[in-house]
């Protein structure tokens, strides 16, 4: 009893700090209603670009380490030892392999402290064959004696956060569905409870941390940039990292005009060639000598070659590469637009979550399946082609772009565009709530003409396909590359059927009152099979019995009057009338056969 008791105050603080504690999203909890009002709120915060964010985070993880202690009861003696070396910003404590190993993650409030205390770490002298590597990864040693420490004082201590790094299980968050009252909650409550939280953001920060240390004295700008969904706003706990090593970063641009050159070793090799190389040599450094990397796979043929491997201290798979920038701006285009409405990234949530259920989209392996990128685009689209548009074209962030905006990548790849949203024009004037916009994104796709039409961002309107692919989702970077090409013609018909079944199932189950697994529950069709005994799933299919005799009049071909059913729509109506009538043929067709 005391257990169950424990959850469900966990589930109400969860649900409470979700629906309350979203000032971070500028209002999040305007969109709890019905219908919207007002599209704007006072004193907006300023809008941070995606390089303050990347930088910002940058140096949380350069004030960071991260340190294995017995369980959070050694924080104390952790802050004590520690304050000697400087005041302690935050501290977060979290645990990985079913709860075996916890870890600390400290941040000092001024880089003097951290560069204190990582001057002062040591190497395990007892053991005789580890290779005496440094990193911010540490472990905390037992005190010999019982004497007391003598160290700063403890008073600005902060308390330690305790955080989880893993995804939340289906039960609780099944748990938090049912306990709100409308579809928008619900959105909210799904996105709130999955998205990256602010420990998983700093260990992601922490795993670039360390190649930057391990490769600085070779590489003295060296920059290892997080990419993808962990930094672009719709991230999910448990989802992998992918990062980018640019070996000289080139902000340091006041030192090009030096009349002293650094000699360096010239390569005969052409781009690709020397990138193989030299990500070959990274990935046998990770194996052999950096701490808390395991299972290193090198694939180095890919078209972007890139290193997979596990750390064990984060709990993370992680993709490593050196040429992709252009993933990296990609991430920042996808960080705009998330941040231009609050809505977007709830709504992307929802839809995944959707499609994973679906069966739609498959994060374990490549196939024909759509990707969560590709969906990701898809939504943004759908907002782009409302009757009020809720997001711009990319092609007016790019008119709009300023000098300061101009980036080109290494392969010559044009990613210039409007960086700075405090200068944008566009301005919304739509207010439909998310229940609202998601009914509205099955039913456009589900009449969407992907036969002959693209989807393009640059855009902002169905464009003329290039080629007989099932699916055209045009490159937002580079134009005439098609995100989608992997997807089968059997996998997008399969989209449009689950897209108007859900359209289908959100108008029938829009009502708590009248179905207890209501709205985004029964949405998810993977959770049927997981179902409780205390809670059942409304049938999804038609009643045979509400449209044909009941009776087997084998001499008769009389059907019920059915005038007064009340329908959702006349698509629906139609599509019931038109299994009414097949129906009915295959039984004539079968009695004369008999």
């Amino acid at each position: 009893m005391l257990r169950i008791s424990r959850n469900l105050n966990l589930l109400k603080y969860l649900r409470k700090s979700i629906l309350n504690g979203c000032e971070k999203h500028k209002g999040l909890n305007r969109y709890l209603s019905t219908q919207v009002t007002d599209s704007s709120t006072k004193d907006e915060p300023k809008f941070k670009t995606f390089e303050e964010l990347i930088d910002f985070r940058s140096n949380q993880a350069k004030k960071s380490l991260l340190i294995q202690v017995n369980s959070e009861k050694s924080y104390p003696e952790l802050a004590n030892y520690c304050s000697q070396f400087g005041e302690i910003e935050t501290a977060y404590h979290y645990t990985v392999t079913n709860d075996v190993l916890h870890f600390i993650l400290l941040e000092f409030k001024e880089q003097s402290g951290f560069d204190e205390a990582f001057q002062n770490c040591s190497f395990d002298m007892q053991s005789s064959n580890s290779i005496p590597v440094a990193s911010p990864f540490l472990w905390f040693k037992a005190e010999g004696t019982k004497k007391s420490l003598k160290t700063a004082s403890t008073s600005n201590v902060p308390n330690l956060r305790p955080e989880v790094v893993k995804v939340i299980d289906d039960d609780s968050l099944y748990e938090l569905l049912t306990s709100v009252e409308t579809l928008n909650d619900q959105i909210l409550i799904l996105n709130g409870a999955t998205k990256l939280n602010e420990l998983g953001m700093r260990i992601r920060f922490m795993a670039a941390r360390q190649f930057e240390m391990a490769l600085n004295g070779l590489f003295p700008y060296i920059h290892v940039y997080p990419f993808g969904s962990s930094v672009n706003g719709f991230g999910r706990m448990g989802s992998d990292l992918d990062l980018i090593l640019r070996l000289n970063d080139d902000r340091p641009k006041q030192l090009t005009k030096s009349r002293l050159i650094f000699h360096t070793k010239a390569s005969q090799q052409n781009d690709r060639s020397r990138t193989q190389k030299q990500m070959d040599l990274i990935g046998d450094i990770m194996h052999s000598l950096l701490p808390a990397i395991n299972n290193v796979r090198k694939i180095l043929l890919a078209r972007v070659p890139i290193i997979k491997y596990n750390h064990e201290c984060l709990d993370l798979d992680i993709d490593f590469s050196m040429s992709n920038m252009t993933g990296f701006y990609m991430s920042e285009l996808l960080y705009l637009y998330g941040e231009l409405d609050e809505r977007v990234r709830p709504l992307v949530c929802c839809i995944r979550k959707w499609a994973a259920s679906c069966g739609l989209t498959n994060s374990k392996s490549p196939g024909p399946w759509i990707t969560n990128f590709s969906l990701t685009v898809m939504v943004l689209f759908f907002l782009q082609n409302l009757q009020n548009p809720i997001l711009p074209s990319l092609m007016s962030l790019i008119k709009s772009a300023l000098p300061s905006d101009i980036r080109v990548t290494d392969d010559n790849v044009n990613c210039t565009f409007l960086r700075d949203l405090n200068k944008i024009e566009f301005q919304t004037t739509n207010n439909d709530s998310l229940q609202i916009l998601l009914l509205q994104f099955f039913e456009f796709y589900s009449k969407f003409n992907f036969q002959q039409n693209g989807i393009s961002l640059n855009d902002a309107k169905p464009i003329l396909k290039k080629d007989n692919c099932a699916i055209w989702i045009t490159n937002p970077l580079e134009p005439d590359l098609n995100v989608s090409r992997n997807v089968s013609f059997e996998e997008l018909e399969k989209f449009r059927m689950e897209a108007r079944d859900a359209a289908w199932t959100l108008e029938s189950t829009i009502d708590k009152q009248k179905d207890p697994t209501w709205g985004v529950l029964n949405l998810l069709k993977g959770r049927k099979r997981q179902v409780k005994p205390e809670m059942f799933f409304k049938s999804r299919l038609i009643n045979v019995t509400d449209i044909f005799e009941e009776e087997d009049k084998r001499n008769s071909n009389n059907v019920k009057n059915y005038d007064n059913i009340q329908y959702k729509n006349s698509s629906i109506k139609s599509a019931v009338k038109n299994i009414q009538n097949a129906t009915q043929r295959n039984i004539l067709n079968l009695r004369k056969n008999s």
